[in-house]
């Protein structure tokens, strides 16, 4: 027959399938907290959303055009369709949103009586912070957006806000022209003023007369050089003669005449500047396409939406709280975390198993059919884990209390017997011993063990046997002693050994946990192997290596590791619940 290799592609494939089942019941386990999570973000969200009040949210809308800014232009100019320069544009929609604009429509309106603030500075703030400017793409039109909670004041405050923003471009138009900038003296104060203000210091003549247009033109220049010789010369006639005299006569008609060309050389140069300054005042590159209207509706909140997304951000942070509690749970719970441990067989899991009765015997855990084959399946391993001449004395112990040692020590003990050959089990837990309460066995019915090594008791003495399995013998733990270990290592307990084994084919050790307890690493240079039982979800993996690397380092033998009460259905096992539910007609209970 030909073997066939499984393609590398379908064990990643399975092996993903598995990843997906154990976050699924990752979350199954962690349920309770995922809903609490979620029951809170949908509780708060809903309290919150309901109780925040309605707000209105009102447009209104500018058509802004680019001026040329090196030329005054006329309307028509101003209006038809130019380059598109977005930098231009990106700078408007800044400027409606600044500060400037917010602090005149806060004065304008008192906005610190609206939103109740200590001033308007803070009003203009508050504003800034509900209001929202841009422009739509590939057109010139800027949309100006306000919120606020009483639906006039969303449209009346859009509609002063583009107001002001036209009166601010007014005043600051193009910051002034290049070329009007040439032609005044002090550059900071044509940057510092306003088209009117320059107009206003215009009509100074002293300011005119330090214009560098004025200043520097040919003819103004020629003229005020004769002007100066004349006025030298009349004063030079005046020292001689009277002011009637016919030359200074001809000399002063001369310096009017003078004076007056000067004065119109002036005005004409002016003149164009006034014109152009008059141009960019009346010039209008922005105007509100559409105003703002008052909303017949509240705009938000969006309460559905709101609750939904926070009950689902709720449920998002659920899971992910409750996938990494999986992965941060470094307990062996499943064969996986066992198989990464080195030098440890497995050899099985018991499944958890919730029997009807509150108390009930250990040999009825037999009767559920899972429990059963596990034990089988045990028993099984075991044997082929034992090597011939050293497989009559096997110690079980397990890491900490209450993971089920003295359980599974019966139940192997237990099929064992049901397989043939005679089988004592031996409680060697003497400091707190269990088996009597597993067996439903009165605590000093019997003498044990430990009544044994003190010589108190004979062999035939402490030997219980079992009606069921018939083949099964039990020697209890006797009573306490406060020194166990002197016991066992004791001449008492190697004549024990000695005699056990000739009556015995198998006899099994319940020992104390490892863990902290000294007993079992002293006892396991006695025995041929070890088992260990391991509660699933109950042992970290560093505790499970520390107890193993104990026995390795005194040189122990241990046949294997057992998992004990592992939820199938926690775990992601649903197969073999299945099958163990269809197979056995549902006659099993589990959890």
């Amino acid at each position: 027959m030909k073997n066939e290799t499984i393609p590398l592609e379908s064990l990643n494939e399975a092996k993903q399938v598995d990843e997906y089942i154990r976050y699924w019941y990752a979350l199954l386990n962690h349920r309770w907290l995922v809903l609490t999570i979620t029951l809170v973000a949908l509780t708060f969200s809903s309290i919150r959303y309901y109780k925040m009040p309605d707000f209105y949210v009102a447009s209104a809308r500018i058509l802004v055009h680019k001026l040329n800014e090196t030329q005054v232009v006329s309307y028509n100019e101003a209006a038809a369709p130019q380059s598109w320069d977005p930098s231009y544009y990106e700078t408007q929609v800044e400027i409606i949103r600044g500060l400037p604009v917010c602090r005149k429509v806060a004065k304008s309106v008192n906005l610190a009586e609206h939103y109740h603030s200590a001033s308007n500075e803070i009003a203009a703030q508050i504003l800034r912070a509900k209001m929202v400017s841009r422009l739509i793409r590939n057109t010139r039109i800027l949309v100006v957006t306000v919120t606020d909670s009483d639906p006039d004041w969303s449209a009346r405050l859009a509609n002063e806000i583009a107001t002001a923003y036209i009166d601010e471009a007014r005043q600051d138009r193009m910051f002034v022209s290049d070329q009007i900038l040439e032609w005044f003296p002090d550059a900071n104060m044509v940057r510092n003023s306003s088209p009117d203000e320059l107009l206003q210091k215009i009509a100074d003549d002293e300011i005119v007369q330090k214009l560098p247009t004025v200043a520097n033109n040919p003819t103004v220049k020629r003229l005020k050089d004769e002007k100066i010789d004349i006025e030298a010369r009349i004063q030079e006639l005046l020292g001689r003669y009277t002011p009637e005299h016919p030359q200074v006569r001809e000399l002063t008609g001369r310096l009017e005449y003078i004076k007056n060309e000067i004065k119109a050389q002036t005005e004409k140069i002016t003149a164009a500047l006034r014109a152009s300054l008059e141009g960019e005042l009346n010039v209008s590159n922005i105007k509100i396409l559409e105003k703002a209207t008052v909303p017949s509706r509240p705009a938000g909140p969006n309460r559905k939406k709101g609750v939904i997304t926070f009950t689902l951000v709720g449920i998002a942070i659920g899971i992910g709280i409750a996938i990494a509690l999986d992965s941060l749970d470094k307990t062996i719970r499943s064969d996986e975390d066992i198989l990464g441990i080195p030098g440890v067989p497995f050899l099985g899991s018991v499944p958890l198993c919730v029997l009807k009765k509150k108390v009930a015997s250990a040999h009825e855990l037999l009767e559920d059919h899972a429990v059963s084959d596990a034990a089988n399946t045990l028993n099984t391993a075991l044997l082929f884990s034992m090597p011939k001449g050293q497989n009559k004395l096997i110690m079980l112990t397990s890491s900490i209390p209450e993971e089920g040692k003295t359980t599974i020590s019966y139940l192997i003990a237990a099929t064992m017997a049901k397989m043939g050959g005679k089988i004592l089990l031996v409680e060697l837990d003497l400091r707190k011993p269990s088996l009597h309460e597993k067996l439903n066995v009165p605590a000093h019915k019997y003498k044990g063990m430990s009544d044994y090594l003190v010589g108190q008791a004979t062999f035939e003495e402490i030997v219980v046997k079992m009606e069921k399995p018939a083949n099964l013998d039990v020697i209890f733990a006797g009573g306490s002693s406060p020194n166990p270990i002197t016991l066992i290592t004791s001449s008492a307990f190697d004549e024990f050994l000695a005699t056990a084994q000739q009556f015995y084919d198998r006899i099994l050790f319940d020992t104390p946990p490892s863990f902290q307890i000294p007993d079992p690493i002293v006892l396991s240079n006695k025995m041929h192997g070890i088992v260990y039982v391991i509660g699933a979800g109950m042992v970290h993996k560093k505790v499970a290596l520390k107890t193993i690397r104990k026995y390795n380092f005194v040189g122990s033998t241990i046949f294997g590791s057992v998992l004990n009460r592992v939820n199938y259905k926690k775990h992601g096992y649903v197969s073999y619940q299945r099958y163990y539910g269809k197979y056995y007609g549902g006659r099993r209970k589990a959890a």
